[in-house]
C-alpha cells in the first residue's frame, strides 16, 4: 500500500471523517492523527467540531487550510502515522504550491456531478480532475484510486471499471427484519438504477451521533450512492459529517434516494435499517 516515507498518507475524500474511514483506513494503517486540509472547515468552528466528534477519540483531528498542511505535519513527533484528507484534487495542488511534498495520493471518493465519468462507483472524474492528475503525475506523484482499504489500487487514467466493483454485499440483500407495524414506505422507482422514497427515523434519540455512524457505515457497504435529506437538501449518507448536519429527531421523515448498481435491493436494506431504529429499536412517540 503506497505511503510517504514519513508515514504520512494522503487521500482525497470530500466526506472527510466518515464511517468507512474510521472503521477501515484508521485501523488498517494504524493512524494516530487526521489532518483535515480544507479552508472551509478550518474557518468554520462548527464544522471543525463535527469532524473532531466524528473521530470518536480514535485519532486526533487537526483542521487547517490547504496552504498550512506542511506546517501542520511538522507539529508532531517523527514517525507519527497520520493521514491528510483533502476535499478535492484542486486542494492538493494548492497544498503543493505552498511547499507540501507528496510521494503518492489516494483518490478515495469523488461524487457524481454533471460532466463526470465514473471510474468506480465511489469515484467520478471530471475533465479538470483528469487534468490535475496529469499535472500531479508530471510532478512525480503517484495518483491511485482506492476507495476501501482492502480494495486493489487502480490507475485513474487507464484502468477500466470491473464488474466486481458493482456487487452489493450479500449480507445486505436478505429480507429486512422489520418490527411489527413498521409500515411500508412510499417508493418511487424511476428506473432500474434509481429508487427514491421516504423513510422515518423511529428510534427514541433520532439520528444522533451513534445512529448516524451506524447508517453511514451501513451505506458505505453499498455500491450504489445514497443521499438523505429534507426539502430538497441532501447529504451523502456515507458521510458521518453530512448526516450529523441533518438534525433529524425521532419521527423525522427523510427523503432517501439510492442511485446506481442494485438500487432497489439497497433501498430495501436501508428500509430495514431505518425500521429497526439503526439497531436501537423503536422509540416512544414515533409513527412506526
Amino acid at each position: 500500500m503506497p505511503e510517504s516515507l514519513s508515514g504520512t498518507f494522503f487521500r482525497v475524500d470530500p466526506r472527510l471523517v466518515h464511517a468507512t474511514l474510521m472503521s477501515g483506513w484508521v485501523p488498517s494503517l494504524g493512524l494516530e492523527r487526521l489532518v483535515i486540509a480544507c479552508r472551509d472547515v478550518a474557518a468554520d468552528r462548527r464544522l471543525a467540531t463535527i469532524c473532531r466528534m466524528s473521530a470518536m477519540d480514535q485519532v486526533l483531528v487537526r483542521c487547517v487550510r490547504e496552504e498550512q498542511v506542511s506546517d501542520a505535519l511538522a507539529e508532531v513527533r517523527s514517525g507519527c502515522r497520520q493521514m491528510v484528507l483533502f476535499v478535492s484534487l484542486a486542494g492538493v495542488e494548492r497544498a503543493l504550491d505552498s511547499g507540501l511534498q507528496i510521494d503518492a495520493i489516494n483518490v478515495g471518493h469523488l461524487p457524481r456531478a454533471d460532466g463526470t465519468k465514473m471510474l468506480v462507483p465511489a469515484v467520478h472524474l471530471s475533465a479538470e480532475d483528469r487534468a490535475v492528475i496529469d499535472r500531479l503525475t508530471e510532478r512525480g506523484i503517484r495518483v491511485y484510486v482506492q476507495p476501501l482499504a482492502d480494495d486493489d489500487p487502480r490507475d485513474p487514467l487507464t484502468d477500466e471499471l470491473s464488474t466486481s466493483d458493482l456487487q452489493i454485499p450479500s449480507d445486505l440483500l436478505s429480507e429486512p427484519d422489520l418490527p411489527p407495524d413498521a409500515g411500508a414506505p412510499e417508493i418511487k422507482d424511476d428506473s432500474k438504477d434509481r429508487v427514491a422514497g421516504v423513510l422515518e427515523v423511529v428510534n427514541e434519540r433520532g439520528l444522533h451521533l451513534r445512529a448516524a455512524s451506524v447508517l453511514a457505515q451501513f451505506a458505505g457497504k453499498l455500491a450504489a450512492s445514497v443521499e438523505v435529506g429534507q426539502g430538497g437538501d441532501f447529504v451523502n449518507a456515507k458521510s458521518l459529517l453530512g448526516l450529523t448536519t441533518l438534525g433529524a429527531g425521532p419521527g423525522t421523515k427523510l427523503d432517501v434516494v439510492v442511485t446506481g448498481p442494485g438500487a432497489k435491493d439497497a433501498f430495501e436494506a436501508l428500509r430495514g435499517l431505518f425500521a429497526r431504529g439503526f439497531e436501537e429499536g423503536v422509540g416512544r412517540g414515533t409513527g412506526a
